[in-house]
């Protein structure tokens, strides 16, 4: 998919071994300016970097090599726009260990992609895969949440969640610590903003153990 403005629910900055390339493909036949504004989630702030791309031609904005300010052991949600033409996004993001590395990555979204209900069809609390829900709360005012967990682990019962994402902002619910399932749990989640705020949402898996992770982007349909 391709538009003159992609939104990103997840981007790291050196934070837990984690960095991100943002990528960046002009298909168009002009050159355009494509600015990134950067959100944060552990550290409040917005910061905001820009490129000309020409041309048929491929961009990055690499985290690490950011010279604006968004600062070290940072993650966050990312908005990128393109002056002129319309854009292909994917986001690459790496982590680094002494014991090997792993690599995730997405495509970036469209506005008119959000809504306020979100599947997400497999998430975990485990001791060995556990997940990161990335919420990017797109509406201009708090969005009011209930996440709904359906347990398929034996023994392990489903559960419910209500937390309040602020306006334009990111909000990470890490099931290890912040949800409210038990430790063994493997299911879906269903995510609804109650008061009709558009959601974007990356789930991010990680097996630390075996360094290995996955991401996808949550699956936005019509509320019943």
């Amino acid at each position: 998919q391709a538009g003159d403005e992609v939104i990103l629910p997840l981007v790291y900055k050196n934070y837990n071994l984690w960095t991100t390339g943002v990528n960046l493909f002009n298909a168009g036949a002009v050159s355009t300016t494509v600015a990134i504004t950067y959100t944060g989630t552990n550290v409040a702030g917005t910061w905001t970097d820009s490129i000309v791309l020409g041309p048929n031609a491929m961009g990055i904005f690499y985290t690490p090599g950011n010279t604006t300010g968004l600062p070290d052991s940072w993650y966050g949600s990312a908005i990128v726009t393109s002056s002129d033409t319309d854009l292909y996004v994917v986001v690459a993001s790496q982590r680094y260990r002494t014991t090997g590395a792993e690599g995730v990555a997405y495509e970036g979204s469209l506005r008119g992609e959000a809504s306020a209900c979100v599947s997400l069809p497999v998430v975990h609390n485990r001791t060995t895969w556990k997940t990161g829900i990335n919420i990017m709360n797109l509406g201009g005012t708090a969005a009011n949440v209930t996440i709904n967990y359906a347990s398929s682990a034996a023994g392990i019962s489903d559960a419910t969640q209500n937390i309040v994402v602020p306006a334009n902002s990111p909000l990470t619910v890490y099931m290890p610590t912040d949800g409210t399932t038990g430790v063994g749990f493997y299911g879906a989640a269903d995510v609804k903003s109650t008061n009709g705020q558009l959601l974007l949402i990356n789930a991010a898996h990680s097996r630390a153990d075996q360094g290995v992770g996955t991401n996808f982007v949550g699956i936005n349909y019509t509320c019943p």
